[in-house]
């Protein structure tokens, strides 16, 4: 959430933006940059020609549900850091030199993660050229800006927005390369170069790999800080689900499952049963630990869900994938992975099975609100789409 919105924050619509309407997504145009946009995006758009209240804002959308207000909360934040919503209370997250990013312990992870760093490195070294411009979107330490220096580029612009980028001027100068790498601070949605790249390093992948800062990150770099045949380093992301078992314990510590509402009703004497879905094929999202999530059951062979080639970066579209069920067991969630190919013969795996120890992102796993018994041979059928910043999965039993 942007720091300082409150529901008295005041949202208005920022002026000359253009809407170009493509089939099943929308990019708004501001200031030469391209920013897609979801739908839900554009009745918020709407609603914000004038003046408005945050509070009255979330009235007018209906919105309704903590699932609901979270998405909501999700859209208006990404217009604001995005400058397509102006409001008098909320800090841009493009001037906030400190939060996330700038937490050590946030890089300390990434560093960590040998094979995800040495994946990149190896990239980097393999695609660079001594003529070449290179830039490093997110750079944070610096260590992908260093490599791409030392492997030959003539330039490199390291883009960083937050305080981290401090600790990236001195790496670099340290490592000797201050002669040929320019630290750029600022969004990079927001920022001009001296020239074009001939190269983009961009590894703000999180959790979520399809979640639309992402996408927007790519796509704003293609159309202006970019030579039309630059080659980019990720090449392509595929999102994977599995069907897991998970322990009664695991499901209840991290959902609204059934047995948490009766629980909660006898022992307070409250009807809780609004926190349960109200669709049927719901399933609750939540992050667990790559050691915890080498431990559960695979269910089936994993389906693919979704596809990203970052030279030519479009929305993921909308997706219904079969599972069959590779041995009998009891069904509690699907778990949700991705595959990176960060360049030809160079791929990164988060499977649990398969990952590094020292992998760093958080597998997902999707709940379904009651657990229940499934057979060898038997198909599940899924549905996955993003909305906005947001993952949606549901089961269709």
């Amino acid at each position: 959430m942007v720091p300082g919105l409150t529901r008295d924050s005041l949202l208005e619509r920022a002026p000359a933006i253009t809407l170009t309407l493509y089939p099943g997504y929308t990019v708004a145009d501001l200031d030469g940059r391209a920013i897609p946009v979801g739908v839900h995006a554009l009745s918020v758009l709407a609603a914000c020609s004038e003046p408005i209240r945050l509070g009255a804002l979330a009235e007018r959308a209906n919105v309704t549900g903590a699932r609901d207000f979270i998405d909501f909360i999700g859209t208006v934040s990404d217009l604001i850091q995005n400058g397509l919503l102006t409001t008098d209370s909320a800090r841009p997250l493009a001037s906030d030199r400190r939060g996330l990013w700038s937490d050590p312990s946030v890089h300390v992870a990434m560093l960590n993660d040998v094979a995800r760093t040495d994946a990149f490195l190896r990239a980097v070294r393999q695609t660079v050229r001594p003529t070449d411009v290179v830039v490093d979107i997110g750079t944070g330490t610096g260590i992908l800006a260093i490599a791409a220096a030392k492997a030959g580029a003539r330039r490199v612009y390291a883009i960083e927005s937050s305080e981290i980028a401090d600790v990236a001027t001195a790496m670099i100068e340290k490592n000797g390369v201050a002669d040929r790498v320019t630290v750029v601070r600022g969004w990079s949605t927001r920022v001009s170069l001296a020239e074009q790249a001939t190269v983009l390093v961009t590894e703000t992948i999180g959790n979520d790999p399809f979640a639309e800062h992402a996408f927007q990150i790519v796509v704003d770099a293609k159309k202006r800080l970019l030579t039309d045949d630059a080659r980019i380093i990720p090449g392509h992301v595929r999102l994977y689900a599995v069907l897991v078992e998970a322990p009664p314990a695991l499901v209840d510590r991290l959902c609204f499952s059934t047995a948490n509402i009766d629980r909660w009703s006898h022992s307070f004497g409250l009807d809780f049963s609004t926190l349960m879905p109200n669709r049927e094929n719901y399933l609750y999202p939540a992050s667990i630990s790559a050691e915890r999530a080498r431990d559960l059951v695979e269910l089936s062979d994993p389906v693919e869900l979704g596809y990203l080639d970052y030279h030519a970066p479009s929305p993921i579209p909308d997706q219904q994938v079969v599972a069959t069920v590779s041995q009998d067991g009891t069904l509690a969630a699907a778990l949700l992975f991705f595959e990176v190919d960060v360049a030809p013969g160079v791929t990164i795996s988060t499977r649990p099975r398969v990952a590094s120890p020292t992998n760093h992102w958080l597998p997902t796993l999707w709940f379904e609100p009651q657990i229940r018994s499934v057979t060898r041979g038997e198909s599940v059928k899924l549905a996955f789409r993003q909305e906005g910043s947001a993952a949606v999965l549901e089961v269709s039993r």
